[in-house]
Formats: structure tokens, C-alpha cells, sequence
């Protein structure tokens, strides 16, 4: 039997292995209704948050104004990138604990990885809008879920399922960090660009 949407976030937060014990045999499809759902939630809230002067989420690298000054284009602006950006975390999270779940002589498949990806994501989802506090304590219960989830889908035993979890969070971290650089000169250059041709 299918878990309700209210049930799957309190089995990830209160029963984790019992919930992954549940969800082994759901659809990919199922798993991601779920996290977008969820990744609408929090880019609506991070969206207020940009736009009440009170987020991690910055765009003055890139030359965009946040806060009530900026006005709903703040909102937008935060809406946006948190959005993308969550799908982009579920893509590269999803890859990396493949590849790292299988060479750990994990028995799952894809499903699996994007499975954990999703669901170890639900603390994140719930409270990473809130600032600092709520980012660092989502990413870390993030982390312990993704553990919990390597260990039951993939059937492997705890300590491979750690250094799954670690190897694919310093991936996850280094390939980010590649990423925003990147945006960043092509944002700022684009800007250039743009304020030339204005």
C-alpha cells in the first residue's frame, strides 16, 4: 500500500528505515511528485524570506537586488533559483550515489539512487528556508536520511553506506562549487554585456 504524502514526511522524519522499507517497490514517478511538491514549498518560502531581507540566498554576486527594496522581483528572482537549483541537487545527488552506491557492491538500481536522493531530502525540504539555522540542520538530517537510504535500498551495511554518502556530499560539493563559479562569470558577464548594449 502507497504511503499519503503526510505520511511519507513524518515516516522520513520519525522512521526512516521503516519508510525506505516502504517506498523500495514505489515508482520513480511517485518519489518525484513527491519532491517537487515539496521543492515548491520551499522555493515559495525562500522566496519570502529573499523578499523579507532574511535568506542564505543572495543574488548580489550576480547583481540582483533582494529585499523589499527590490521589490516582487526579489520574490521571483529567489523563487526561481531555488527551484532550479533543488532540481538540480536531486540530478547530480541522484548520479553520485549511484555510481558510488554500486561500486560499494551496492544491489540497487537507478530508481533506488533517485529514491534516497528524494526522500533524504524531506528535512531539507521542510525547514532549509529558514535561514542558516534551518539550511545546516536540514543538510545534516539530509545526510544521516541518505545513509539510512543507501543502507536500505541498496543493501549495503552502515559503513559502506557512510562513506557513500560522504564520497557522494563532498562530490555533490565540489561539483556545486564548479557550477555557481561558472554562473557567476557567465551572470556577471552577460551583465556586462548587457549594461554595454543599455
Amino acid at each position: 500500500m502507497a504511503l499519503s504524502f503526510p505520511d511519507k514526511i513524518v515516516g522520513f522524519l520519525a522512521r526512516p528505515a521503516e519508510a525506505f522499507r516502504d517506498v523500495r517497490d514505489e515508482t520513480v514517478t511517485d518519489a518525484a511528485v513527491y519532491y517537487l511538491l515539496l521543492l515548491v514549498l520551499t522555493s515559495v518560502l525562500a522566496g519570502v524570506m529573499v523578499y523579507l531581507g532574511f535568506s542564505v540566498v543572495d543574488g548580489s554576486a550576480l547583481g540582483i537586488n533582494t529585499g523589499r527594496d527590490a521589490g516582487i522581483m526579489s520574490f521571483v528572482w529567489a523563487l526561481i533559483f531555488t527551484y532550479v537549483w533543488g532540481l538540480f541537487t536531486l540530478l547530480i545527488w541522484s548520479v553520485v550515489l549511484q555510481i558510488g552506491a554500486k561500486a560499494l557492491g551496492g544491489r540497487g538500481e537507478f530508481a533506488d539512487a533517485f529514491k534516497t536522493a528524494v526522500y533524504a531530502q524531506t528535512p531539507f525540504l521542510l525547514i532549509g528556508w529558514i535561514p542558516i539555522v534551518g539550511w545546516l540542520i536540514g543538510q545534516l538530517w539530509a545526510v544521516v536520511l541518505t545513509v539510512i537510504g543507501v543502507r536500505e535500498l541498496y543493501g549495503v551495511d552502515t559503513g559502506k553506506a557512510t562513506a557513500v554518502a560522504v564520497v557522494a556530499l563532498v562530490l555533490y560539493l565540489m561539483v556545486s562549487w564548479i557550477l555557481a563559479l561558472f554562473g557567476i562569470v557567465m551572470a556577471t558577464g552577460l551583465a556586462g554585456i548587457m549594461g554595454l548594449l543599455g
